[in-house]
């Protein structure tokens, strides 16, 4: 691996990034470049209707950072997510599903082994933790109940790397 970087980065001008060090560099370097969203821990989430329909959005703010409109997030196993709400009603339900699309019926399940307290927010009151188990790898979506436009990608990932490479704890 050191190899590699020295290549990269000729001189190795990171002195911090040697041995254990080079490893964090990495992982932090690829992971902040790849999925950010897996190190976030908070999602503020509003339906933005401020265009004229069909062009509604979810806003996604993450660990209070600037909104984006509906963002892929990645998610990783055993580290917990909340999901909070801001402009929210039951015209605009949040739904966590299994399948891209509209209504309930494909909600992703409740409970201790899902690791989702709840589903199908319709209130800015309403407050989603997500304990993401090793069963969710895969995809998963966020979608309005209501209006297909508002929905976007959630990428469970077990961790960022394989093999020698360390992974940072948030």
């Amino acid at each position: 691996m050191h190899e590699f970087f020295s290549g990269v980065l000729p001189g190795n001008p990171f002195p911090a990034a040697r041995g254990r060090g080079l490893r964090r560099f990495a992982a932090i370097l690829v992971g902040s470049c790849l999925c950010a969203s897996a190190w976030a821990n908070d999602f503020l989430i509003s339906a933005d209707t401020s265009q004229a329909f069909p062009h509604w959005k979810w806003a996604v703010q993450t660990d209070g950072g600037p909104s984006a409109s509906n963002p892929d997030l990645t998610l990783r196993v055993g580290l917990t997510y909340t999901f909070g709400f801001g402009a929210i009603s039951a015209a605009h339900p949040f739904y966590i599903n299994t399948v891209q699309g509209t209504g309930s019926a494909n909600a992703y399940p409740t409970g201790v082994a899902s690791g989702l307290d709840h589903n199908g927010a319709t209130s800015a009151a309403t407050v989603i933790t997500f304990k993401v188990p090793a069963s969710a790898i895969g995809t998963l979506y966020y979608n309005c109940g209501n209006h297909v436009e508002m929905t976007g990608v959630i990428n469970v990932i077990d961790s960022v790397f394989k093999g020698n490479f360390e992974v940072p704890t948030p």
